[in-house]
């Protein structure tokens, strides 16, 4: 749809997984987080469970709130998601039981995890000390803050390897890291593997030969 032109000038969604490529391939589409969006007549669904809640509200229009619940109970589906619902759940869920301050501070590296801030800057922001924000973190996610925001960081650059075409000196100035060395020093240190053979591992081998008797 996207590359046909479909999505111009519309909102769309698609699985959190390929989010990043996609971003990277339509820079000018507005890509969401939603379960699924209806933007007149362009559908798109983020997919899995998410297809049901898509047809579901298809239902509701047409056939009305009694045959919508009648059909999800054929599903077995307890609630109806509506579009706007998160395909992942946020740090408010994932961490419900760490200090608001965590969960603020996640928030806010999962949104700025290519160019992350300084920790000192993210804990200012939300109003506490550097000491306090990092005491915090270890007792709610074992780890420092910063730790915990070079995962994300790190994670990214997996994602960007995987999804896209793009040069790991690119990747590694798009991921705040100052060289290619540095990012794969990194890398390897979390992943057992350098940028490049995480790369090729994601490269199917070629068909095998059949000879011809």
């Amino acid at each position: 749809l996207a590359r046909a032109g479909l999505l111009d000038a519309r909102r769309c969604t698609i699985h959190w997984e390929d989010e990043v490529a996609f971003r990277e391939a339509f820079p000018r589409i507005a890509v969401t987080p939603d379960l699924f969006v209806v933007d007149g007549r362009r559908f798109t669904c983020s997919g899995g469970t998410g297809t049901l809640d898509l047809m579901l509200r298809f239902v509701r229009e047409r056939g009305g709130e009694l045959l919508c619940r009648e059909v999800a109970d054929q599903f077995m589906l307890d609630r109806l998601r509506p579009a706007d619902h998160l395909q992942r759940s946020g740090a408010a869920e994932l961490f419900s039981g760490a200090a608001p301050s965590v969960v603020r501070a996640v928030q806010i590296m999962e949104r700025d995890r290519g160019q992350p801030a300084p920790v000192e800057a993210i804990a200012q922001s939300i109003g506490v000390s550097l000491r306090q924000l990092e005491r915090q973190f270890r007792n709610a996610l074992g780890v420092a803050p910063k730790a915990h925001q070079n995962i994300l960081r790190i994670k990214r650059v997996r994602d960007l390897l995987r999804q896209t075409n793009l040069p790991v000196i690119e990747i590694a100035a798009a991921c705040g890291f100052s060289s290619t060395s540095h990012l794969a020093r990194s890398y390897r240190k979390h992943f057992g593997v350098s940028p490049k053979e995480e790369r090729r591992r994601q490269t199917p081998a070629p068909a095998a030969q059949v000879k011809k008797r």
